[in-house]
């Protein structure tokens, strides 16, 4: 039998999610350290932006989005990280966004950050932020204008 949960959510007003599409991170977010559950949202008005939200914390939401949109796929760094405590052999398996910062003045110098992407198991639910030091992506990939950083080329880097 499938269990109904009802978050409440500022952005979103309540939203019912089924116990299973839960996304429990086994770290958390860096600087968030209290909340550990989120869902993803959709909202076809804003695609591909899709919003990670928070069950434990009703006004903390996510603007994600893939990097895929990017040129990006990370699986050329993909042995540089440990995904055994998400149940991952594979990071093709794998569900990944990037985090957006969309300033509400300018949505124009909206950027994504590729160094710290966010990885999903879709079959457990079971997630972590990743940081890439040694790669080029770019903490700050500007959506609407070239980047800020030397030699990202949008790509399989």
């Amino acid at each position: 039998m499938e269990t109904l949960l009802t978050v409440k959510t500022v952005e979103f007003g309540e939203i019912e999610v089924r116990e299973e599409d839960i996304i429990t991170f086994v770290q958390p977010i860096l600087g968030f350290d209290e909340c550990r559950k989120f869902m993803l949202v959709e909202d076809k008005d804003f695609f591909p932006i899709q919003w990670l939200q928070s069950i434990e914390e009703a006004a903390l939401i996510f603007p994600v989005v893939h990097p895929l949109h990017f040129g990006v796929t990370y699986t050329e760094n993909a042995s540089s990280i440990n995904l055994e405590d998400i149940q991952i052999e594979n990071i093709d398996n794998a569900v990944i966004y990037t985090l957006l910062v969309i300033p509400s003045d300018k949505i124009e110098n909206a950027s994504t950050n590729l160094r710290a992407p966010i990885i999903i198991n879709p079959e457990s639910k079971l997630a972590k932020q990743v940081v890439y030091e040694d790669a080029d992506y770019p903490v700050r990939f500007f959506l609407f204008k070239g980047q800020d950083t030397n030699s990202f080329q949008g790509q399989n880097i």
